[in-house]
């Protein structure tokens, strides 16, 4: 799952908006269904049912779309005004003293660690549904 994840991700930001292109289509294709099918096999392999395997695997792919997006969008800032980590920096500081506390790590621009985070979380969540292995 994590491969596959890293490797979408790295597809959709060699195209300018590439997640903002993909995201919102419910693409009914054959290589969809192979990414959902190795996806589902791996979760189903793992103990969860169908129903949650098939929620795991959109789950999944709304993150890695999500997050790409967000990624693209900031780049996308750079040079349009104050930079969007100054105007959140600022913000933050005049109200939100929670936000303020982690502003810096809210706009690291080290997009990778902060995805594989993201994803590390999500996939430890996952784990933790496993079904226990009968005795």
């Amino acid at each position: 799952m994590k491969g596959v994840a890293e490797e979408l991700r790295r597809a959709l930001l060699r195209h300018r908006d590439g997640a903002r292109v993909f995201a919102g289509t419910f693409v009914v294709s054959e290589n969809t269904l192979r990414v959902s099918e190795l996806l589902m096999e791996a979760l189903g392999l793992l103990g969860l049912p169908p129903k949650e395997a098939g929620w795991a695997t959109f789950a999944l792919l709304d993150y890695v779309l999500g997050f790409t997006i967000e990624e693209q969008a900031f780049g996308a800032q750079q040079g349009e005004g104050p930079p969007a980590a100054e105007r959140m920096r600022t913000l933050a500081l005049s109200r939100f003293p929670h936000v303020a506390r982690a502003v810096d790590a809210l706009v690291d621009p080290d997009f990778d660690a902060r995805f594989t985070f993201g994803l590390e979380v999500f996939l430890s969540g996952l784990k933790s549904r496993r079904a226990p292995k009968a005795r």
